[in-house]
């Protein structure tokens, strides 16, 4: 055979050549194209640290003082005041404010003020009462929970020996034993006498000491007799039987025992009946008077009683008043 019968045979061979030839150029040039897109990424070539560029001195100082600039502004916030530094203003200390009194733990009050007594209820505290003394003035008053004493601190807490008080921020206290002055029921008086002297003019024509005078009846220093309409007329008044006497809360051994009689007007009711400073009112026909409560008990039971009997403790002595109600 010839050779152009071969080359017309075999030349679909040729063009099988030239097919692969030009899919593996392709094939390559895909592969490059693919490389530098996505995989590789060649890095700049480092520069010689003899070839870094140096910054000039000049330009420091503006960089600085951007940096100033930066810093003493809050960049979280536009509003707020531009920082100071410390260096470049005066420290000063800030006014510290005192850190709250604690009323578990008060401090002795320094206040002119005198605990006489106290009157624990056992049903309510606002029932509780401290007798309270003004040593400036000498005047008397009996507190509960919550009341303003003289000087304006308010009570905060009546205890056995104790009551506690808010002085402006702090909690302050008083004791019974702190107190050393003088205490106007320790010391009992004579009784006023119950006639009056020839020397003194006789009552007004009406008034209550002349009704006084005609109401009750002396039998003996423990036996009295009063008339009927004369107790209703006193019952009645009750702010002329305030003015007449103090009374206050008595206690001993940590237990009211009843009511304390003091600073007793001469002439008035309490002076008539045979009662004198310092006596301590403890039952009524039998009655214990020993808080308020009970006091009120006894008082609408026995209002119309015919006869009373109040047994009083003076001087350390348990005696018995008996009054007949005509």
């Amino acid at each position: 055979m010839s050779v152009e019968h071969y080359i017309k045979r075999y030349f679909w061979v040729f063009w099988l050549l030239v097919i692969a030839v030009a899919a593996y150029l392709m094939a390559r040039t895909t592969n490059h194209l693919i490389e530098k897109s996505f995989l590789i990424k060649k890095q700049p070539a480092s520069r010689p640290r003899s070839q870094r560029a140096v910054i000039p001195s000049s330009s420091a100082p503006r960089h600085l003082k951007d940096i100033d600039n930066v810093m003493a502004h809050n960049v979280f916030c536009s509003s707020c005041p531009t920082w100071v530094k410390p260096s470049d203003k005066p420290i000063t200390a800030e006014p510290v404010a005192p850190p709250p009194s604690d009323p578990n733990n008060p401090q002795k009050s320094q206040l002119p003020l005198a605990l006489l007594a106290t009157q624990l209820s056992t049903s309510r505290v606002s029932y509780h009462r401290a007798v309270i003394r003004d040593v400036t003035n000498t005047k008397t008053a009996t507190y509960g929970v919550a009341d303003t004493l003289p000087g304006g601190p308010v009570m905060y807490a009546i205890l056995d020996k104790r009551v506690i008080f808010k002085n402006g921020p702090t909690y302050e206290y008083l004791d019974l034993e702190n107190y050393t002055g003088p205490v106007p029921v320790a010391t009992a008086v004579a009784p006023p006498p119950v006639i009056d002297t020839p020397s003194e003019p006789p009552p007004p024509e009406g008034s209550l000491e002349a009704d006084l005078d005609k109401g009750i009846k002396r039998n003996s220093e423990t036996d009295y007799v009063i008339d009927r309409g004369l107790l209703d007329k006193l019952l009645g008044d009750t702010s002329a039987l305030a003015r007449s006497a103090r009374i206050v809360p008595s206690v001993k051994d940590n237990k009211p025992n009843g009511f304390k009689l003091y600073a007793i007007r001469p002439g008035s009711v309490y002076a008539k009946i045979g009662l004198v400073n310092g006596d301590t009112i403890q039952a009524i026909n039998g009655y214990d008077m020993s808080t308020p409560a009970m006091a009120l008990e006894v008082y609408t039971k026995l209002r119309t009683a015919p006869n009373l009997s109040v047994s009083i403790l003076r001087r350390g002595e348990t005696k018995s008043m008996n009054y007949t109600i005509k």
